[in-house]
């Protein structure tokens, strides 16, 4: 661990990422191909799991006039984004 710091160190800059994850297995995997695979079985895992939902959905309708966006509001808008203020 020290020797990661005083590399940090030297180089300026934050380590991006890990040298090594663990898959199902609890293999340690090193390299970047491996590493990207246990990613994606986990994102797969995840991903895929099943969640109970009868899909019925009662919700009350909203309803009503639409509002309308001034000119001065895009510019505004527009003036925060250059600006970098924006959200």
């Amino acid at each position: 661990m020290f020797k990661l710091v005083e590399s940090m160190k030297k180089n300026e800059k934050d380590v991006e990422g890990g040298r090594c994850i663990r898959d199902n297995d609890g293999t340690l995997n090193f390299s970047e191909k491996d590493r990207g695979k246990v990613w994606k079985e986990h994102i797969k895992k995840i991903m895929n799991e099943g969640n109970e939902w009868d899909q019925n959905v009662k919700v009350e309708l909203v309803e009503g006039p639409i509002e309308r966006v001034s000119r001065e509001e895009e510019l505004e808008a527009i003036r925060e984004i250059k600006v970098g203020t924006g959200k």
